[in-house]
């Protein structure tokens, strides 16, 4: 069905599958992008890793292509350029393909889903990759400290924690009739979002979506929903053997749904203006007026029952205890004074440009897609977000920052040797903030 309004075809199949198609004229590429709701967040009640495991298992052959050989050669024959992640929320497979085989490509697609073959020595062979890839991952001492925040701020054992490679126990642990029960449970259309973009005839899509996704319904269940701790200030040290200074700082956000877009800009516009564009507060206090970071700024991070704005920097020990100074001389100013006028047209322009530009390809076009088919359950356009930026005004950004900057509730880490530690504990952070 397509509004004549919209540029896009939305497909509601019987068995709940949500597909959508995207055309544009003059491309060879195809992206086509699969998000499953399967992601570590629903292993509450299975073993953590399984989904992430389960994706590995998938290139291990299907019922035509029988092998990991088999399939990877089709895929090569096809000119499919294939991607696949597993996080917290969803599993996604990500293909670019050429026009020509996207019917074949999209058929691929879909036995790769559905008709698996989990073979005993795929599952054990795959079972040493991913403990390997453990092992890399934990190796790097970011990685621990986004940990390490996530336990901090989350509590322990909060579904948030989960990580999506699992740990070794339960690698160890995941057994064949583990996955087959796991696919057969969470892989249905009617926990799947199916987009597909690209210079094609859109009868032809709705055929082939129709043809290779009508599998039967299954159920949409477990949704990964969790209540919002309680927030209080929370300061912890990570020893790690590296000379600079890493901090972050982790500030609750407001309730931020993910359609409502002018709260999101508003947070977005904050965080432009405070710490994340090369002309914002921090960049000049901290790179122009004393050159004391080369990197720090501000970010924010949406999760489902929750966001967070992050505020960080890396720097040397001697410079550390002045840019903290100065990040909070400055949120001071921000909560007391708010923007002025003309920080707040550049950062509201800046977004109306972002926005305009979102769509500038298939693959933003398609994660466009996706995303909001995964999270809102309705498309926007570049207009609708434009609309909500619009509507935002210099005392919204003020209000927000008043709500959002409360240290009382901040999760902040500080990671670097052993020997920094024990100068840095003498900062006395907690007085600080």
């Amino acid at each position: 069905k397509r509004d004549s309004k919209k540029p896009y075809f939305l497909f509601n199949l019987p068995n709940g599958l949500k597909a959508v198609f995207w055309p544009l004229k003059g491309i060879e590429a195809v992206a086509v992008y699969l998000w499953v709701k399967a992601g570590s967040w629903h292993e509450t009640e299975i073993k953590n890793g399984t989904f992430h495991f389960l994706e590995h298992v998938l290139a291990h052959g299907t019922k035509n292509y029988p092998s990991f050989t088999q399939l990877s050669l089709k895929e090569e024959e096809l000119g499919i350029s294939a991607s696949h992640k597993v996080g917290g929320a969803s599993t996604k497979f990500s293909l670019r393909v050429p026009k020509e085989t996207f019917s074949e490509a999209l058929s691929l697609l879909s036995e790769f889903t559905f008709s698996p073959v989990f073979s005993k020595e795929g599952i054990e062979r795959e079972r040493k990759i991913i403990l390997q890839e453990y092992l890399d991952h934990w190796d790097s001492p970011d990685n621990r400290f986004f940990f390490h925040l996530l336990e901090s701020y989350w509590g322990k054992n909060h579904p948030y924690t989960l990580d999506p490679r699992g740990v070794p126990e339960a690698i160890k642990d995941i057994t064949r009739e583990d996955l087959i029960l796991a696919h057969q449970k969470y892989y249905s259309p009617g926990r799947m979002i199916l987009v597909i973009v690209g210079d094609l005839d859109p009868n032809l899509v709705k055929k082939k979506i129709t043809e290779y996704f009508h599998q039967p319904k299954g159920k949409e269940n477990l949704k990964a929903t969790s209540k919002l701790p309680k927030f209080f200030k929370k300061i912890f040290f990570q020893e790690e053997n590296i000379n600079q200074v890493a901090f972050t700082s982790w500030l609750p956000l407001f309730r931020l749904r993910a359609d409502d877009w002018k709260k999101r800009y508003t947070v977005a516009m904050i965080s432009h203006l405070l710490g994340s564009s090369r002309r914002s507060r921090l960049a000049i206090s901290l790179r122009e007026r004393e050159p004391l970071a080369y990197s720090a700024g501000s970010t924010f991070i949406i999760f489902p029952e929750g966001a967070v704005f992050r505020i960080g920097f890396s720097a040397s020990l001697e410079n550390t205890a002045r840019i903290i100074e100065i990040i909070k001389e400055e949120i001071e100013k921000v909560k007391k004074e708010g923007f002025t006028q003309k920080e707040f047209l550049s950062a509201q322009k800046f977004c109306m440009y972002q926005i305009s530009m979102s769509n500038d390809s298939v693959w933003s076009v398609a994660e466009n897609l996706v995303d909001d088919l995964f999270w809102r359950k309705r498309i926007y356009l570049p207009d609708d977000l434009q609309t909500a930026v619009k509507k935002i005004s210099n005392k919204d950004l003020t209000e927000a920052a008043r709500e959002i900057f409360d240290f009382n509730k901040a999760t902040i880490g500080i990671m670097s040797s052993p020997e920094n530690i024990k100068s840095l504990k003498k900062l006395n952070l907690g007085q600080i903030f």
